[in-house]
């Protein structure tokens, strides 16, 4: 028992630090907004990045549910700090038009959902595997 609390512990600890080095490495060196082939402005992250960052979402969540043995570690704490460091980092930036927090909801929403699917398939295949 002690064990697995032990985990869940560090898997709580951990997983938003995971979440940082992901975020800030894929999203932290963005560009400004770019003029689009259609007048419209782009970015500031490219497709690129983003799939770059959700890639490693999916893998922090499939490795924090199968070390920390349970489901809720990953999608609770990645989301919250996915949903913290964009806020910041649109809070602040020079482009802010005031729509982030609408933004920040609808990555929350989307962060929440998706990883929790991850963890649940993660959780399962973990049991049938053991």
């Amino acid at each position: 028992m002690a064990h697995s609390l032990t985990r869940r512990v560090a898997g709580a600890l951990l997983t938003p630090i995971a979440t940082a080095v992901g975020y800030f490495g894929w999203l932290g060196w963005h560009e400004e907004k770019r003029e689009g082939p259609d007048g419209g402005a782009t970015g500031p992250y490219t497709t690129w990045q983003v799939l770059g960052f959700v890639v490693t979402l999916v893998a922090i969540a499939v490795a924090a549910t199968w070390w920390s043995e349970t489901i809720w570690i990953a999608p609770v704490m990645t989301t919250a700090a996915t949903t913290a460091y964009f806020s910041v980092d649109a809070a602040t930036s020079a482009e802010n038009d005031g729509l982030w927090p609408i933004g920040a909801a609808l990555l929350m929403m989307g962060t929440a959902l998706g990883l929790g699917l991850v963890s649940v398939v993660a959780r399962a295949v973990q049991r049938r595997s053991s």
